[in-house]
């Protein structure tokens, strides 16, 4: 299952929740941690950074997969597949950025501890 809409940047859960570039998220910069969401084959944590009250990042982090906890290389391939794109480097797992109509896809693995995030920047006009 995909959770990314690679032409608007929309993520979209199981259970109804959405985010979307520029929506509306209070006042303020914030950090929003929205909670655990169950996707198809795994546990994803989506952390909202919002400009101005405005949603402008999503960086995704990978609770489990299949139920358990994973090593890196499977958490990037998770990650990979819910957002719908292909791994450049699976084998080096280097940082990966790719440009889309609303913004960019940053995936960064930590050299140190393995973990990886997926960070959804949305280009918001200024």
């Amino acid at each position: 299952m995909t959770i990314l809409d690679p032409l608007t940047g929309e993520l979209s859960f199981p259970g109804g929740l959405r985010l979307s570039a520029g929506m509306s998220l209070g006042d303020g910069d914030r950090l929003m941690p929205m909670g655990k969401k169950e996707v198809s084959g795994g546990i994803i944590a989506p952390l909202c950074l919002t400009r101005q009250g405005l949603l402008s990042e999503v960086r995704l982090s990978v609770c489990a997969v299949d139920g358990q906890a994973v090593p890196g290389a499977a958490q990037r391939a998770f990650l990979f597949s819910c957002l719908r794109f292909k791994d450049p480097c699976p084998d080096t797992q280097e940082c990966v950025r790719i440009r889309c109509a609303f913004g960019e896809v940053l995936v960064v693995t930590d050299p140190y501890t393995g973990s990886v995030e997926a960070r959804i920047r949305y280009a918001l006009d200024a």
